[in-house]
């Protein structure tokens, strides 16, 4: 289940409006509008913080930690946290690099070093 689904499903159980939650969370509504539509890619980890503090759960609960299981299943949500402070929610998978772009110097470090090290023996 997704933070957005989440957040909407504990809200309504308390019987609280958008508006009295941001409110106790100190957070716009908007904010919590976003977040529940999905419209939201990105939340700040204080965001999150600050809405299960006021829900009075947990954040693992918020994000769905606590319904975390290793599957053999790829994950239908990634989340990442940047340095920015940023959760990002639903991130889009990358596709791998095409063989233009491998050889265009996307080698790991270590393909690199063991290549400058043939080049030098030859």
């Amino acid at each position: 289940m997704l933070l957005s689904h989440r957040l909407r499903k504990i809200r309504r159980a308390q019987d609280l409006t958008q508006q009295e939650l941001a409110e106790q969370a100190g957070v716009s509504y908007v904010t919590i509008s976003r977040i529940e539509s999905g419209e939201a890619s990105q939340v700040y980890v204080e965001t999150v913080m600050r809405l299960a503090k006021a829900l009075d759960v947990t954040t693992d609960a918020l994000l769905g930690m606590d319904e975390f299981e290793i599957t053999d299943k790829e994950p239908t949500q990634a989340v990442q946290v940047g340095g920015d402070g940023l959760l990002g929610l639903d991130a889009p998978k990358q596709d791998p690099p095409t063989e233009q772009a491998a050889s265009k110097g996307s080698r790991s470090k270590g393909q690199r070093q063991a290549k400058g090290r043939a080049k030098a023996k030859a």
